[in-house]
């Protein structure tokens, strides 16, 4: 009796095992798996925006996108999706009084990174670029525009120059903490 009671535990163990295991890991037909984003905290990566508070109407938005990396090792950070490789999709959010303004610049078509995508940041340093983003938002009525950096949809980050992404593959979201700027586009008639 005892050894009937024992192979009949690990019989139910076994069964509970296996049930649990197929719940966890199942998905309705026909779901896809999402990537989960590469988060990078605050401690990690920071974007940091500076625009000018007031312009007028018809004037170029500069604004400067620093990229500070807060770690004590060296990060190879794939240009994509930021302002260090230029207006080449929708990176921001723009909106003015609340109203969403949507991006009417390039979008680029990519293949696979190459290591010229990628920018090297030593630990403790930022790079910087400025951009225009009146090229690619409409920016021409007045009013108060907040301006927000979107995290990159498709990113790589490697702490090796031999561990750069070389596929599409390779890459997932990168969660990048950003401020947000207001700049207000005064009436330049008046």
């Amino acid at each position: 009796m005892k050894y009937f009671s024992r192979s009949y535990t690990f019989l139910v163990i076994l069964v509970m095992g296996l049930i649990l295991g197929a719940c966890t890991s199942a998905r309705p037909s026909g779901e896809k798996e999402v990537a989960e984003p590469s988060v990078s905290p605050e401690s990690e990566l920071r974007a940091t925006l500076e625009a000018p508070a007031s312009l007028p109407s018809g004037e170029a938005v500069t604004v400067k996108f620093t990229l500070t990396n807060n770690t004590a090792e060296r990060l190879y950070v794939l240009k994509w999706f930021t302002p260090l490789e230029g207006l080449a999709g929708e990176i921001f959010r723009v909106e003015r009084d609340g109203e969403a303004i949507p991006y009417g610049g390039m979008l680029a078509k990519r293949g696979a990174p190459l290591p010229d995508d990628y920018i090297l940041i030593d630990p403790g340093t930022s790079v910087s670029t400025e951009v225009d983003l009146a090229t690619a938002y409409d920016f021409s009525r007045a009013g108060d525009y907040t301006i927000e950096f979107l995290s990159p949809v498709i990113s790589h980050i490697a702490r090796e120059e031999t561990a750069k992404a070389s596929t599409l593959e390779d890459l997932k979201p990168v969660q990048i903490p950003s401020n947000t700027v207001t700049v207000q586009i005064v009436d330049s008639a008046k």
